[in-house]
C-alpha cells in the first residue's frame, strides 16, 4: 500500500509543502476524499487523504482542531489544505496537535483544483494495486514452478527470502527439520540453538496448517519498515504457505508409503512371525539391509506426557528417532528403526566389543536424548537395551523381548539414575519385576517396611528414605551421609533406630537380602517415592 510520503512524491506535486506531522508520512493511503461539511468526521473510515479549502472552519479554528482529532482517531492518513484564502497560516495549536499525534497536514498551491490532486492519487493507487496483483501472480508462478521442478523446500525458502528481501526460515514441526535461507545469519543460529516456542516469540511467524494438522512455521527476520509493501509481503507468504503445504503433504505420503513397508517387515522380524531366514534375508535386501551381523535392540518409551505445545506427538517421536539414529550411527555400523503406539524401536548392528566397551558412551547419549525431549515437550523418556545377539537375522526377536522388559523396568524405576536399563545389568530386577504388582509382592514389602513407614508418619522422621539411601550406597554409612547431606553420626543414629523399629539383624546375610528385596519391590511399586 502506498504511503503519504510516496503520494507526495508524485510527479507534478512539487509545489506541495508539508506543514506539520512529518513523522506520520509513513501512514498508508487507500483513497482521497473532499470534505465540505463540519460534521463529516464520522464518514472517514481509514486511509483517506482529506482535501479541504478550510472554508467551513474560516471562523472556527477550534472546530478545525476538533475535526482533526476525530479524523485521526478514525484512521485518516493525512489532510491537504489550501492556504492564503481562508487561513493565511495554520494556528499554532493545530501544528502542535499534528506533530504530537504524527498526523501529516500539507498545503497545496492555490492554482491547484481538487481534480489536480485526486486524479494523480487515484491513478497511482490503482496502478499500484495492479502492480501488486501482477507481482503476486508472478510470485505464485515462480514458487509453484520451483516446487514442481525440484520439490526442494530449501529452494522455496530461499526464493521467498529473495522476493521479500529478508532472511527467512521454515521449521517443519512434522518432521523436525529446519530450513534457513542464509547460513551464518542470526536467524540461522537461533533456529539451530533455540526451542521453537522461543523462536515464535522472537520472530514474526506464519503458521502453515491444513485443518487440524500443523505442518510448521515460516519465520521472518522482519524489518519493521512501515513503508514496506505489506500487501505484497502478505501475498508472498500466502503463496509460499500453499506451496509448502503441497510439498509437505506429497513428501509425507511418500514417506508414509515407504515406512509402511519398512515397519511391516521390521515388526515381522521383531515378533518372529515364522518366516524362514531366507525369506527374511530376501525382504531385508529390498531395503539394502544386512542382518547377517550381530547387534542389539533398543526400545524407548515416553512417560509423564503432558500438552506438547507447538509440536505434535508424531513430531516428538520423529525428532527423538532422528537424534537417536544419528547418535547411534556414530557407534554402530547400521541403525534401523520403527515405531509402536507408545514406543520407539531401534535395531543396531554392531560388534560385541562396541556393545560392551562403548556402554558408557551409549548411556551418555541416551541421557542426552532424554534431556532434549524433556526440554522440547516436558516428557520423560525411559530406555530398555536388549541383550547382544548374533546374527540379528534370526535372533533380533530375543533382544527385542529383552529390551521391552528392560524398558518396563526402567519405566517403573524412572528417576534421575534409572532412566535406562541394560537387560544384562539388572539380573535381580528380572525376577522382582514379574512379582512387583502381584498381591504377594505387595504383601511381602509391606510386611517388612510398613512399621518403618508408620514410625516416620507418627514421629516426622525420615528413616525409610535413609534406609533406601543406605541400600543404594551398598550399606556404606559414610557415603549415605554424603548423599543425604547430613552428618555421619546422624546416619549412624538413624540406622540404629531402623534396626530397632524393624527388629531385624542386618549383620545376617539372609535377613539383609530379605530387606533388600522388600526395598526393591517398594521402589518399583512407588516409582522412587517414599511417601
Amino acid at each position: 500500500m502506498l504511503t503519504v510520503r510516496q503520494i507526495l512524491e508524485t510527479p507534478g506535486f512539487e509545489g506541495i509543502e508539508v506543514l506539520t506531522g512529518e513523522k506520520g508520512l509513513w501512514r498508508p493511503v487507500r483513497t482521497v476524499t473532499i470534505v465540505d461539511a463540519p460534521d463529516a468526521a464520522p464518514y472517514i473510515k481509514g486511509g483517506e487523504i482529506i482535501l479541504s479549502t478550510l472554508y467551513i472552519w474560516k471562523d472556527d479554528p477550534q472546530g478545525l482542531l476538533s475535526f482533526i482529532e476525530k479524523v485521526y482517531e478514525n484512521g485518516s492518513a493525512a489532510m491537504g489544505i489550501k492556504l492564503k484564502r481562508f487561513y493565511s497560516s495554520l494556528p499554532e495549536e493545530i501544528i502542535d496537535l499534528a506533530n504530537r499525534i504524527d498526523y501529516p497536514i500539507f498545503s497545496y498551491p492555490s492554482h491547484f483544483s481538487f481534480v489536480d490532486i485526486i486524479n494523480p492519487v487515484l491513478s497511482r493507487i490503482v496502478n499500484r494495486q495492479a502492480d501488486i496483483l501482477y507481482r503476486s501472480m508472478e510470485i505464485h508462478r515462480s514458487l509453484t514452478d520451483l516446487s514442481i521442478e525440484t520439490g526442494e523446500t530449501e529452494r522455496v525458502i530461499k526464493k521467498l527470502a529473495e522476493i521479500l528481501g529478508d532472511h527467512v526460515a521454515f521449521v517443519d514441526t512434522y518432521s523436525g527439520v529446519s530450513y534457513v535461507s542464509e547460513q551464518n545469519s542470526q536467524l540461522e543460529e537461533d533456529v539451530r540453538d533455540l526451542p521453537l516456542s522461543e523462536l515464535v516469540r522472537l520472530y514474526r511467524s506464519e503458521e502453515v496448517r491444513v485443518g487440524d494438522t500443523r505442518y510448521g512455521y515460516i519465520l521472518l527476520d522482519d524489518n519493521p519498515d512501515p513503508e514496506k509493501t505489506s500487501l505484497l509481503t502478505h501475498n508472498a507468504l500466502m503463496h509460499a504457505k500453499t506451496v509448502l503445504k503441497f510439498q509437505i503433504k506429497r513428501d509425507r505420503l511418500h514417506i508414509q508409503l515407504e515406512r509402511k513397508h519398512r515397519d511391516e517387515f521390521l515388526l515381522d522380524l521383531l515378533f518372529n512371525h515364522g518366516e524362514s531366514p531366507k525369506e527374511i534375508s530376501s525382504r531385508a535386501s529390498i531395503f539394502d539391509w544386512d542382518l547377517d551381523r550381530g547387534g542389539f535392540v533398543l526400545v524407548a518409551s515416553f512417560i509423564n506426557r503432558e500438552k506438547i505445545g507447538l509440536y505434535s506427538e508424531e513430531t516428538v517421536k520423529e525428532k527423538a528417532l532422528t537424534f537417536m539414529k544419528g547418535k547411534l550411527s556414530e557407534l554402530c555400523s547400521e541403525v534401523l528403526f520403527t515405531t509402536m503406539t507408545d514406543s520407539l524401536i531401534l535395531i543396531a548392528a554392531a560388534d560385541f566389543s562396541v556393545y560392551k566397551s562403548k556402554r558408557e558412551v551409549l548411556k551418555k547419549l541416551l541421557r542426552e536424548i532424554d534431556r532434549e525431549v524433556r526440554k522440547e515437550t516436558g516428557w520423560d523418556t525411559c530406555f530398555g537395551i536388549g541383550s547382544y545377539v548374533d546374527p540379528l537375522l534370526t535372533n533380533a526377536s530375543i533382544s527385542f523381548e529383552n529390551a521391552r522388559k528392560a524398558k518396563d523396568i526402567a519405566k517403573l524405576l524412572k528417576n534421575e539414575n534409572e532412566s535406562l536399563i541394560f537387560w544384562d545389568e539388572k539380573g535381580l530386577y528380572h525376577f522382582i519385576s514379574r512379582i512387583s504388582e502381584s498381591p504377594e509382592g505387595t504383601e511381602f514389602y509391606q510386611t517388612y517396611l510398613e512399621p518403618l513407614k508408620n514410625y516416620d508418619r507418627n514421629n516426622h522422621t525420615e528413616l525409610l528414605e535413609t534406609l533406601l539411601s543406605i541400600c543404594e550406597n551398598n550399606w556404606n554409612l559414610r557415603k549415605t551421609a554424603e548423599a543425604l547431606h547430613v552428618h555421619y553420626n546422624t546416619v549412624k543414629y538413624r540406622f540404629s533406630r531402623i534396626r530397632e523399629v524393624l527388629s531385624i539383624n542386618l549383620d545376617n546375610d539372609e535377613e539383609r537380602l530379605t530387606l533388600l528385596l522388600a526395598l526393591k519391590l517398594f521402589r518399583i511399586n512407588n516409582q522412587g517415592h517414599t511417601s
